[in-house]
């Protein structure tokens, strides 16, 4: 007869194959946190959230990827250079601190600076613009 303690340890292969599984994903998990603490906010894609003509917070500028406010909706609020990831007609909404201005760099070099916050615009070429900066 095997006793409970005995068939706990009869499989040690069981014990060491999680184990390693725990530290395999540790590894992979702390690769990941290291890629994105060197990707920097510069980088990093603004979160976006699928709307229909959706308010803008206050303090942030919005940029949607469809006319009238409608579409990939992305709110950006910190003072550094966000990539656009879409084309074609789309829309912003500057709904910053009174007078706050959005830059926006275009692929031929030229850049466009927004009018003073509060200010909107329905319908926006996004196809030449690589980033904007909402400060």
């Amino acid at each position: 007869m095997t006793s409970r303690g005995d068939t706990a340890t009869a499989n040690p292969s069981r014990s060491s194959g999680a184990t390693r599984l725990r530290r395999i994903f540790a590894a992979v998990a702390a690769a990941g946190i290291a890629l994105l603490s060197l990707a920097g906010p510069a980088a990093a894609a603004p979160q976006g959230t699928s709307t229909t003509a959706a308010a803008c917070p206050y303090e942030d500028f919005c940029i949607y990827s469809q006319p009238n406010y409608t579409g990939q909706q992305y709110n950006l609020r910190d003072c550094h250079d966000y990539p656009v990831g879409f084309s074609g007609i789309g829309s912003w909404r500057n709904n910053q601190t009174s007078g706050t201005q959005a830059v926006f760099s275009n692929s031929d070099g030229s850049k466009y600076i927004t009018n003073p916050a509060p200010a909107s615009s329905p319908s926006y070429n996004w196809t030449p613009v690589l980033d904007i900066k909402p400060c």
